[in-house]
């Protein structure tokens, strides 16, 4: 009996010729970094200073239009770690912690039960204790 050996695809979304060259090209990381970090901040910055989404139409439609569908669904879905790369969290994140205060993490912290507990926390005192939407305890 015959074992029949298939090659492996190999499906190296970098080794595709353009995105392979984008992708590698440190000044084309870089601009797509701070382009996505620039869309980020101004989103952010009206989304404080007009938070009626009649006034300010922009911060609706970079999060829900933009960010949310592409960056998000397609990109995670698609690229996998090549989001990481251009992802304005990691990359700030990655330069905050070289002047951050390089202290450990504190061990209430490290508990496991202080995320669930946070999480139900900031619901019950968001929608109350009968799930009322809107109105605070």
């Amino acid at each position: 009996m015959k074992v029949v050996e298939r090659e492996k695809q190999q499906k190296n979304i970098l080794a595709w010729p353009g995105v392979g060259l984008l992708f590698n090209h440190a000044g084309v990381m870089w601009l797509m970094r701070f382009s996505v970090l620039a869309l980020l901040l101004m989103a952010i910055y009206f989304g404080f200073v007009y938070p009626d989404a009649k006034q300010n139409p922009f911060t609706l439609a970079i999060f829900w239009s933009l960010f949310w569908p592409f960056f998000i669904v397609f990109s995670m879905a698609t690229l996998g770690p090549i989001f990481c790369g251009i992802c304005p969290h990691s990359f700030v994140g990655k330069y905050l912690n070289r002047i951050g205060l390089n202290k450990p993490l504190p061990t209430w912290l490290k508990k496991r039960w202080i995320g669930l507990a946070n999480r139900y926390g900031c619901h019950y005192v968001t929608f109350g204790s009968e799930g009322r939407v809107g109105k605070c305890v």
